[in-house]
């Protein structure tokens, strides 16, 4: 799987290849198939117009999540979507780093189909979360690993 990051923000120090690791081991964790996926790292200006864009508020996010291909048999690839992740959201919390891994997550799932709009939903997509990182937690995979 193709997977294109971009990284547009200076908020919080990321590595492309710890990102891309941890974003393949969490899709292969899930067992999802898919030619690619497009992730943004954006700033809090960025994800603010995206967030008014797509969903009529302009007030800050911790991300995004644009599914694209519903019916990938027409075309014979598979574009996952396209997530936005603001890692300036995740300054506050104790450990930044991990809480962006979450916010991935988090896309990805939405991306899968997961949803988060009801309790019973919001503690499905709860549950997996947890699941996800902690199997990315035991294969030793973080987003602070090899800044450069």
């Amino acid at each position: 799987m193709h997977v294109l990051i971009q990284n547009t923000q200076k908020d919080l120090k990321l590595s492309k290849r710890a990102a891309r690791k941890y974003i393949l081991a969490a899709l292969q964790f899930l067992d999802v198939s898919a030619d690619e996926i497009h992730v943004n790292f954006v700033t809090e200006k960025k994800i603010c117009f995206i967030h008014e864009r797509f969903f009529n508020d302009p007030s800050p996010t911790d991300c995004i999540t644009l599914p694209l291909d519903e019916d990938e048999e027409s075309f014979g690839y598979k574009l996952l979507g396209e997530v936005f992740i603001c890692p300036k959201a995740a300054l506050s919390y104790p450990d930044p780093y991990k809480e962006t891994g979450l916010y991935i997550v988090h896309t990805l799932l939405h991306l899968i189909g997961y949803r988060d709009g009801k309790p019973e939903e919001r503690l499905k997509m709860r549950r997996v979360e947890k699941r996800v990182l902690a199997h990315l937690y035991k294969k030793n995979l973080r987003l602070d690993m090899e800044i450069v």
